[in-house]
């Protein structure tokens, strides 16, 4: 049931987490539009990748660990209007806590 935080990781050379409330977390607050997938769960951003845009946040789940989700955001200080013929902005991956450290953290994905 708890959220994930900067401590549970070594993030290596590529990634850098971020504190509570920055912009980061401010700027997926002004992306998700209320027809995101991700609107509703409220995810909080706790680290980012210093290659490219993506971030990492902790979903909260109400009876299980939460669970986290890579977002790549877009940087427009706005939300997007999802539709069924486009990709929903901004784009997210949801990912397991192991996959995550062995994909972005240890096999340097995004480097």
């Amino acid at each position: 049931m708890s959220d994930y935080s900067e401590q549970e990781f070594d993030w290596g050379t590529g990634w850098l987490p971020v504190r509570a409330g920055d912009s980061f977390q401010r700027e997926l607050d002004r992306e998700l539009h209320p027809k995101h997938p991700l609107y509703r769960t409220r995810p909080t951003v706790f680290g980012r990748c210093i290659a490219c845009d993506d971030v990492v946040a902790s979903v909260p789940k109400a009876d299980t660990a939460a669970e986290l989700v890579v977002i790549y955001l877009t940087w427009s200080a706005r939300s997007e209007d999802p539709n069924a013929d486009g990709p929903t902005w901004p784009h997210f991956e949801r990912i397991t806590r192991e996959s995550f450290v062995a994909r972005f953290l240890r096999g340097l994905e995004h480097l």
